[in-house]
């Protein structure tokens, strides 16, 4: 269709802040012109006010759910025309051709010493050049999942979300039929308590399995880029006793990033990227990590993603978890050269964004 094509994917776990246009020109500003633009947050405190397109599919057995909230409250509003304007910034020709969202703003309290669970919205925005956009006709879907990675609906809609419900946990995509393209973005379950991983590896497997079951099967065999706060991590050790805040794991790999070793740190540890080699588990077949294929083609690899501390007067890695490259981007069957970047000089959140850019 397209003699040359380049699609510029970002992904930013903004831990509840809205970027800047500094912020933004620093995350994408070096990715050149993209016939295509696509744009993941998590835990983002801006979304739109009504989702476009409205998801075409929510899960069979609840359709009539509504899983944006409070998306026009002020601060949510005013979040959304910031986080629009730094956008706009470096995009000022683009056209905006989807803009769908999930969740709550950000809301840390607790409730009989239950955590509210409402850490921002999942949101997904898609902007095209003028020629382009007109022949998208994107669809849309949201797809909320408990830990487990099951379609979460057991909650009252007209109510705010129990004490016990993560909405920040799921997906959303858009597909572009003129492309034949999925683009997915996805918040997995975290690590929670100072467990092996592989117990937390079979959740985040399985929420990636469900988000692609929902979507529908035609996802296996098309075009997708699959990507967000995937919450894959490193690990040194399944011991237990070593994963306590700062840690012997901790030390270790920190050790290595001090060491200037952080290629040792990935290669011999980082859990995605062995699930991918391994090519096992039907959630991950067929993909190719974007950082893994980057860094093979010659990109140096960048420095964990996450977790940074904010309350240090200087960029440090909290103790609170193991450094690691959470924040991903996947793509299957797109014939594509690849480069993959972490703004580092972003340091409003305790994630670092992450971009790929793909030229077909």
């Amino acid at each position: 269709m397209f003699k040359s094509f380049r699609i510029v994917v970002g992904s930013f776990n903004a831990e509840a802040s809205t970027p800047t246009s500094e912020h933004v020109k620093q995350w994408l500003g070096s990715c050149g012109e993209a016939d295509l633009v696509v744009l993941g947050f998590q835990e983002s405190p801006a979304a739109p006010q009504v989702n476009t397109p409205p998801p075409t599919t929510y899960p069979s057995h609840a359709p009539q759910y509504n899983y944006l909230r409070a998306n026009d409250a002020p601060e949510t509003k005013q979040a959304y025309e910031k986080q629009q304007a730094a956008i706009t910034s470096i995009f000022p020709a683009h056209v905006v051709v989807a803009d769908v969202a999930m969740g709550e703003p950000p809301n840390k309290g607790e409730v009989n010493g239950l955590h509210l669970g409402a850490n921002g919205f999942i949101r997904i925005q898609v902007l095209a050049t003028a020629a382009l956009a007109p022949r998208l006709q994107p669809m849309s879907w949201v797809v909320p999942l408990d830990e487990m990675g099951n379609v979460d609906s057991l909650f009252d809609p007209a109510q705010p979300y129990p004490p016990t419900f993560k909405p920040f946990k799921g997906a959303v995509a858009v597909y572009l039929p003129a492309l034949d393209l999925f683009l997915i973005n996805c918040h997995l379950q975290a690590t929670e308590a100072a467990l092996p991983e592989a117990i937390f590896d079979t959740h985040r497997l399985s929420q990636l399995q469900t988000i692609q079951n929902v979507i529908g099967q035609k996802v296996y065999s098309t075009q997708t880029i699959l990507f967000g706060d995937l919450n894959f991590r490193v690990e040194l050790s399944t011991h237990e006793g070593t994963k306590t805040k700062g840690g012997t794991e901790w030390q270790a790999a920190t050790a290595l990033l001090a060491a200037d070793a952080h290629a040792t740190l990935f290669s011999d540890h980082d859990r995605l990227s062995k699930h991918i080699a391994r090519q096992t588990h039907p959630a991950v077949q067929g993909f190719t990590d974007a950082l893994t294929e980057s860094v093979r083609l010659g990109s140096s690899l960048p420095k964990p993603t996450f977790k940074f501390n904010l309350h240090t007067p200087q960029r440090e890695y909290h103790t609170k978890r193991c450094p690691g490259w959470t924040d991903r981007i996947l793509f299957r069957n797109l014939p594509a050269q690849v480069l993959f970047q972490a703004a580092h000089e972003v340091t409003c959140s305790d994630h670092v964004p992450v971009c790929a850019v793909f030229d077909l």
